[in-house]
C-alpha cells in the first residue's frame, strides 16, 4: 500500500537534549509499505492496519542510505487512495 510519510532526521550521535525540533530538516515522501488486514467496518469496507513505525523508519533509512544510528522521526503517516 502507498503511504505519504512526513518525517524529520535526527543525525547519528545526536541525543534528545542536543537539538531543537524546529531545527531538524523535514521531508515528505511516498513509500510502498506493508499493511495488515484488520477485519471490516460495519458497512463492509476493509479495515487495514498501517505498517509498524520501525518498518517505516527502516524504509526511510534504506531509501537514503542512512546508518542504523541515524534516526528518522516519523511525524505523519497517511495511506494514499488506491488507483
Amino acid at each position: 500500500m502507498r503511504y505519504l510519510v512526513r518525517y524529520a532526521i535526527i543525525p547519528a550521535g545526536v541525543g534528545p537534549d542536543d537539538y531543537e525540533p524546529a531545527d531538524l530538516s523535514r521531508h515528505t515522501e511516498e513509500y510502498d509499505l506493508p499493511s495488515e488486514p484488520g477485519g471490516t467496518y460495519p458497512d463492509g469496507r476493509p479495515l487495514v492496519y498501517g505498517p509498524p513505525i520501525p518498518v517505516v523508519e527502516d524504509a526511510i533509512r534504506a531509501r537514503h542510505g542512512l546508518s542504523r544510528d541515524t534516526n528518522p522521526l516519523v511525524l505523519d503517516l497517511n495511506a494514499l487512495p488506491a488507483g
